[in-house]
């Protein structure tokens, strides 16, 4: 038996479920605490403030340190972002040895773990990287070097949970046109729960498009069965939460609404299949809303960004501010200016 994290309204409710496991298990160990280390995440919760910390410094900091263990020559530097705006382009560049393909297949798969669970801001980075293990080249081991070299130069930043209000469940979904070098696109999407962003999900496109339009909606069916899912798990935690789509293309709305009806002569070849998101707004289960291309969160996981862009996006997905100039850089996103008139009418 594995490690297993379970909570309830009700702490009753904790003493039964506890109660049938000792009933089976000889040994068992309960931890009751504030703090939890869990799959090499340390979640601390603050009672007080109503946020829970997603902590995995250690693990990190282990995965960079075995890194530069086997790889000591190998200067890693730090940066201010995982990846440059080359992310996406390959060339026939020397393959690494076996060795090193090793290394960093290993160094790769321990990050997805990190960036699906504590760390969104390398997500993106991550899921390209993920897509280039099996025949990795120099430029992918470099791109691999800046990756860690950011990881060591934001050792501090940590994941925060938390909600103030919770009356429904905004998914944030984009898809970028012409990203990879097969033009392949990037589907991107987060979900925004409360105050913060609690899934996120960045993967290369399975077929290719023929513009942004279509890659926008194909988009939107990678994610549907994560939005589905999270609508049934939240009903069953208690919650039925309204589930609200933003979507920054306003074609693509008007195909995610109307389907084939909105069809033209560029969009008439679209599969039938990834209109199955009409059937779902007709049924009233989700609901689409217009999103400036500003305030899409989802940008952050279908391209590069550099520079203050990268920041504030950043920030939106941690939840976190680190300073007073970084607020004021946020507050320019709409949902943390919502989120700021909020905290400053409740004070």
């Amino acid at each position: 038996m594995d490690d297993i994290k379970f909570s309830a309204v009700s702490e009753d409710e904790l003493t039964k479920v506890i109660g049938g496991l000792k009933e089976h298990f000889k040994e068992i160990t309960v931890h009751e605490e504030d703090s939890h280390d869990y799959l090499g995440m340390i979640m601390m919760h603050d009672v007080k403030d109503q946020m829970v910390t997603i902590d995995m410094r250690k693990y990190i900091s282990e995965c960079v340190d075995k890194f530069q263990d086997q790889e000591p020559d190998e200067k890693i530097k730090t940066v201010n972002t995982p990846a440059t705006d080359n992310l996406f382009k390959t060339r026939n560049a020397e393959k690494i040895s076996k060795r090193r393909s090793k290394i960093s297949h290993s160094t790769v798969a321990k990050l997805l773990f990190v960036a699906k669970r504590a760390r969104p801001d390398i997500l993106l980075t991550v899921s390209f990287l993920t897509t280039r293990v099996k025949e990795a080249d120099g430029d992918d081991w470099k791109k691999l070097l800046c990756l860690l070299g950011y990881l060591k130069s934001t050792d501090g930043l940590l994941l925060h949970l938390s909600c103030t209000d919770l009356m429904n469940l905004i998914w944030y979904i984009d898809g970028s046109y012409a990203t990879h070098d097969d033009m392949r696109r990037q589907s991107g999407a987060v979900l925004l729960a409360g105050d913060c962003a609690v899934l996120f999900r960045s993967n290369k496109q399975k077929v290719n498009t023929r513009s942004s339009t279509e890659s926008e909606l194909i988009a939107v069916d990678d994610a549907l069965p994560t939005v589905q899912w999270t609508k049934n798990f939240m009903m069953d935690q208690g919650f039925d939460l309204e589930t609200l789509i933003k979507e920054d293309n306003r074609s693509t709305m008007l195909l995610m609404k109307n389907g084939k009806l909105s069809s033209g002569k560029w969009t008439k070849h679209i599969d039938v299949r990834y209109f199955y998101v009409k059937d779902l707004i007709d049924q009233g289960i989700i609901k689409l809303e217009h999103c400036v291309t500003d305030d899409m969160i989802a940008d952050f996981l279908t391209k590069p960004l550099q520079r203050k862009c990268f920041v504030r996006l950043r920030d939106v997905m941690l939840n976190y501010v680190s300073s007073v100039e970084h607020r004021c850089v946020l507050e320019n996103n709409l949902w943390f200016r919502m989120r700021y008139q909020y905290e400053r009418d409740t004070e």
